[in-house]
């Protein structure tokens, strides 16, 4: 079967941009406050257009035979059907993105929680530049903790009930366990 649709090869690059632009689009709604569920909805909107797009770009899926009468061609066949080229196409598609996808949603989580971007950001902010005393002041294990406390409450993933904290949303739960799946297949057992 001969593929030379352009929308094949583009389809991963495309769910890319889209997954993008989703992540933002929903960021900038929450205010900033639900980010790594942002970038999750972004990347599966990503891959549906990757998929979508994939399916476009091998429709009609045809087939064709000839039916040859005394050696010579008689009658040529077409139906439609989707045939394992095709699903291979679209796994690989999908596949492709799924390795950009994980490439992205790493690179924003490092954004979001690297503590060594945090604070070049922060130095950038006061071009004055900072003492050794503030910049303790802001990093100090207790402050940490509680930012990040602060963030899962807000968000929904911790509740604090009678003075305890308890899991709550599990969106991050299984958005973690994602990862480390994706981490396994993608680098092995390290």
């Amino acid at each position: 079967m001969d593929h030379e649709n352009p929308l094949l090869v583009i389809a991963s690059i495309v769910g890319l941009a889209t997954a993008v632009f989703i992540h933002l689009l929903l960021t900038r709604m929450t205010d900033g406050k639900r980010a790594y569920g942002c970038v999750l909805r972004g990347v599966v909107c990503g891959a549906f257009t990757t998929g979508l797009i994939s399916i476009i770009a091998l429709w009609p899926p045809t087939v064709s035979s000839t039916i040859f009468v005394d050696e010579a061609p008689a009658i040529k066949l077409t139906s439609r059907s989707f045939v394992l080229t095709d699903s291979f196409l679209l796994f690989f598609n999908l596949v492709i993105f799924a390795g950009l996808g994980f490439c992205y949603i790493n690179f924003v989580g490092l954004s979001i929680a690297s503590l060594r971007i945090r604070m070049l950001q922060e130095l950038l902010a006061h071009p004055e530049g900072m003492r050794l005393e503030d910049i303790l002041a802001n990093y100090n294990p207790r402050v940490l903790i509680d930012n990040r406390i602060d963030r899962l409450t807000t968000g929904g993933q911790l509740v604090e009930k009678d003075g305890r904290f308890h899991t709550g949303r599990r969106g991050v739960l299984w958005a973690a366990r994602i990862m480390n799946f994706m981490k396994f297949i993608i680098l092995g057992n390290r």
